[in-house]
């Protein structure tokens, strides 16, 4: 009668444990990095495409680090509109499918001059922005000198171009 050999001794288990951690070792440090529960961000830089086409020209962290993004509409809407006109195609518009858009901010708009060649399509005019001031009226920008204004006559007509602010876990419609 011969003695069987168990399956796998101390030096057999000790030699494949070893093989494991070094496969495990050089496997994962090359797995994207995910949050526990799902899965990674996306995040996004300045200059490039966010999830609705247009180009993320803005952003931002929130008090507990979420980032947040504003990126500009692909193009200008409706040619030249007064600032009544401008607020209501922005509740109308559904770029790539977001409900999202609004005017920007007249600081967001001065963003946008200081990177209309990464956002590109911009005209060298006057712009509307969604700030109001009750003494002065609505603030709007030149695109193609930065200069800004107030105007308590909805009796101009200035382009619109629209945007949307996201973050990382809202950049789907």
């Amino acid at each position: 009668m011969s003695i069987q050999e168990p399956f796998c001794t101390s030096t057999s288990f000790t030699r494949l444990a070893l093989r494991l951690l070094l496969i495990i070792a050089t496997v994962v440090p090359s797995l994207p990095a995910q949050p526990l529960g799902g899965a990674a961000e996306a995040e996004y830089q300045v200059g490039e495409r966010g999830p609705a086409g247009g180009v993320v020209f803005l952003m931002s962290a929130d008090e507990a680090g979420r980032r947040r993004y504003v990126e500009a509409a692909p193009e200008d809407i409706k040619g030249f509109v007064d600032p009544d006109t401008a607020a209501e195609l922005a509740q109308e518009y559904r770029g790539a499918g977001f409900s999202d858009w609004r005017l920007p901010t007249y600081r967001e708009l001065n963003e946008m001059y200081t990177h209309r060649d990464l956002i590109g399509g911009l005209s060298a005019d006057w712009y509307w922005s969604s700030s109001r001031e009750p003494a002065y009226g609505v603030r709007y920008q030149h695109l193609g000198h930065g200069s800004q204004g107030y105007s308590r006559y909805e009796l101009f007509n200035y382009r619109v171009r629209l945007v949307r602010e996201f973050s990382s876990s809202t950049a789907d419609p």
